[in-house]
């Protein structure tokens, strides 16, 4: 992803497109973990968002390239949540009577 990175976004959908033929097109039904399904989404991802991968630039300007500070900004409360809720959802255990 380093070249991602380096704004050539272009030259990696060529690279993965160049192996993607060489490992053939993935069947429909194809689990989820199956290489060929998972080059197929990396594949599309970039096709769908090769305009808006602006990484190189966007640190050039000092601009965050990640959303990870965000996210454990968010997920910290939600985990506490839902964990919250779980506790008060639990059921007592009744005490071991042998």
């Amino acid at each position: 992803m380093t070249l991602v990175w380096q704004g050539r976004v272009v030259e990696v959908l060529a690279q993965l497109e160049q192996h993607q033929s060489r490992l053939g097109v993935a069947p429909e039904s194809i689990a989820d973990d199956d290489p060929r399904e998972r080059l197929r989404l990396v594949v599309q991802y970039l096709r769908n968002n090769c305009a808006r991968i602006k990484c190189a630039e966007y640190r050039q300007q000092g601009l965050p390239t990640t959303t990870a500070w965000q996210d454990s900004c968010l997920i910290v409360p939600v985990r506490a949540s839902y964990v919250g809720k779980l506790a008060a959802q639990a059921k007592p255990r009744s005490s071991y009577n042998p």
